[in-house]
């Protein structure tokens, strides 16, 4: 049944009590403040009638706030607003909105305030009807949502490693964080929609979504701005937005740690490089001390054998060249000694021109048939104060690199000349002080050394030789070398065309004139004194006592340390010298040396043995320098050395 509408006048009401009373209950029971306003015919807008709510909300009294204008119940500040919007909702017979804050005791509560105009037939507005909505939880909502988005965005500008969110579909940068802009050398606004193929390095290596779906983060190469390639760990995840994949990508540069990888394992290598020389010194080392056993022997019978020739016996000529040949076997071992670092740079003036002419044919024999060799020698003096091993050990590094470079020939040149620096140099590491130089020249036409490797070529343990076939010790030797001589070696290298080596090593004035043939000098020193020799090796045993007994010495020869106390105990008040080898079996030699310290403090003691002093000292021997004779000696030196002993 359809209600009938009743009008009176130009407004019109509900002549129905049961509509009136559900009007009621709803208006009084809706949670949101509703006032309902009339608009007079002076333009002041009364309330009419007001909810429960609004009492609630805005502290309105609903008795008697019936018939009052807005600026009579409400606060100025809301009073001002309300007529305001009323204004502009009355103009343009429109809803209008706006929001306001109160403030409680506790705490600020929002509102949502809506004005819908109420019109007659003839368009006019002639009420308003105000609705209040509490949006404080809403607006605390938002704040909290607003705080998280900021808090999230610091969190992604501030990560350390490069954030990209990345479309699944299109392959597109959404977004990314400024670490990425800096690790990567773009601009925000030239990242930001930037396919991420084009931060690979190699499209191959692309990291695609079946790659880091896992999450697991995988090693790639990507590539600045500026075309510098680098190595990344990625570590994605996905979310949806907007109905949407979208990849987030942790991007972390691990330039750092590949680098520190790579020390680490050439710290390893050069580790393990170290320990393969240091096993190969003290095996040059051992084997220096059993030749020089031998080589004590050979020259011992060899001088004997030509104080007995005379001059011009037709076995001469033989006898000096087997001298010679010990005199450079035992240059040789002192070599070897010094490569191992356990015997101190000897030095005596060297004739540059001779030992490049006495090593040139062992050169010749090593030197490959497709390379021309030529050597060149002034002919005036260059006389350096050097040892003659180690600068044989610079030609013959600085020849096999030569060699190394040229492996399809070429040619290669060993010279030697006098160079005068007026001024010395004065270059950054390379300095010497001004004079005269020999200055000896390696030069090859092979493949060149790049810049960069030429900074780097005197450091140890760097080559450019493919892995096992270089220790990357031979300049370094060679430079080490150069400058316990006091001088330097510098390259001047071209690639593709060649490379030269200079060694620079000052001159110096001849001490003495330099020997051509070997001189025998026929033995002097010669005594009667009762001398007790320990020596473990039976021929060089022989020899030494033979030496003695030859030049008038009473010798009593012992092989072990066993020997030694009981010769000792046999002869105690006769013996006035024991020459002792410190490295003999049976034999606690320390122990040995404290029994003739305490037993014959009186009686004199020479330490010999084929090791070096320092060698010595380093097994822990307790030995007096000044009563050490090393091996190989010749006859009159040792017996020079006794007899000085003896009288000492």
């Amino acid at each position: 049944m359809r209600r009938k509408i009743i009008p009176i006048g130009e407004k019109k009401i509900f002549n129905c009590s049961e509509l009136a009373q559900q009007y009621e209950q709803i208006f009084e029971t809706a949670c949101d403040a509703i006032f309902i306003l009339d608009t007079a015919a002076d333009g002041v807008l009364r309330f009419i009638d007001s909810n429960g709510a609004c009492e609630r909300f805005f502290g309105i009294d609903t008795s008697t706030a019936a018939g009052k204008t807005i600026n009579e119940v409400l606060p100025r500040s809301s009073a001002a607003a309300l007529n305001e919007y009323c204004r502009r909702c009355t103009e343009y017979a429109a809803p209008v909105s706006y929001d306001e804050v109160k403030q409680y005791p506790f705490g600020d509560c929002h509102f949502t305030i809506t004005l819908t105009p109420i019109v007659d037939e003839t368009g006019n507005v002639y009420r308003i009807i105000g609705t209040t909505h509490d949006i404080t939880s809403s607006k605390l909502s938002e704040k909290r949502l607003k705080e998280s988005e900021q808090l999230y965005r610091e969190l992604f500008e501030l990560e350390a490693d490069a954030i990209l969110l990345v479309d699944t579909q299109s392959d597109i940068i959404l977004e990314a964080n400024q670490m990425a802009l800096t690790v990567y050398g773009y601009s925000r606004k030239e990242l930001v929609g930037m396919k991420h193929v084009l931060l690979c390095a190699d499209p191959a290596e692309v990291f695609c979504i079946g790659d880091t779906r896992g999450g697991n983060a995988s090693m790639r190469w990507h590539k600045r701005k500026c075309g510098e390639t680098f190595p990344v760990e990625i570590t994605a995840s996905f979310i949806s937005k907007n109905e949407r994949e979208v990849m987030i990508a942790a991007v972390r540069d691990v330039s750092g740690r590949v680098r520190a990888e790579e020390e680490r394992d050439q710290l390893i290598n050069q580790l393990i490089q170290s320990q393969k020389m240091e096993a190969l010194g003290q095996l040059a080392a051992g084997i220096a001390h059993d030749f020089n056993n031998i080589l004590t022997v050979m020259l011992g019978y060899c001088h004997i054998l030509m104080t007995r020739i005379k001059d011009d016996d037709n076995l001469s000529v033989p006898a000096e060249q087997i001298l010679l040949s010990a005199n450079r076997a035992a240059e040789l071992t002192g070599g070897l000694l010094a490569f191992s670092r356990q015997q101190p740079l000897s030095t005596h003036p060297v004739e540059i021109a001779d030992v490049i002419q006495a090593t040139e044919k062992t050169f010749r024999q090593i030197i490959r048939e497709d390379i021309t060799f030529t050597v060149s020698v002034p002919g005036y003096p260059l006389v350096v104060r050097g040892d003659k091993c180690q600068i044989d050990q610079i030609l013959l590094n600085l020849i096999a690199n030569a060699i190394d470079a040229m492996p399809n020939g070429g040619s290669l040149s060993l010279s030697a000349e006098k160079v005068n620096l007026p001024d010395g140099i004065d270059n950054g590491p390379e300095k010497l002080a001004p004079g005269d130089y020999a200055v000896i020249s390696v030069a090859d036409t092979g493949r060149g050394i790049t810049k960069e490797a030429a900074l780097k070529i005197f450091d140890p343990f760097f080559t450019t030789k493919p892995q096992g076939k270089g220790t990357g010790l031979g300049l370094t030797i060679v430079c080490g070398i150069a400058n316990r001589h006091n001088g330097l070696v510098r390259v001047d290298s071209t690639e593709g065309i060649g490379t030269t080596f200079r060694v620079y090593i000052p001159l110096a004035k001849p001490e003495h004139p330099m020997e051509t043939r070997p001189v025998v000098t026929r033995p002097t020193a010669t005594g009667s004194e009762t001398i007790l020799v320990a020596e473990d090796d039976v021929v060089l045993g022989n020899l030494v006592t033979g030496i003695l007994e030859g030049a008038g010495y009473k010798v009593m020869l012992a092989q072990n340390g066993e020997q030694v106390l009981r010769e000792l105990d046999q002869h105690r008040s006769a013996i006035r010298l024991v020459i002792l080898d410190v490295v003999m079996p049976k034999t606690d030699i320390n122990s040995l040396i404290e029994t003739l310290k305490s037993q014959l403090p009186e009686t004199k003691v020479v330490f010999t043995s084929g090791y070096s002093e320092e060698i010595v000292k380093g097994k822990g021997i307790d030995i007096d320098a000044a009563h050490f004779f090393g091996k190989p000696y010749k006859p009159h030196d040792f017996l020079k050395m006794v007899r000085e002993t003896l009288d000492g």
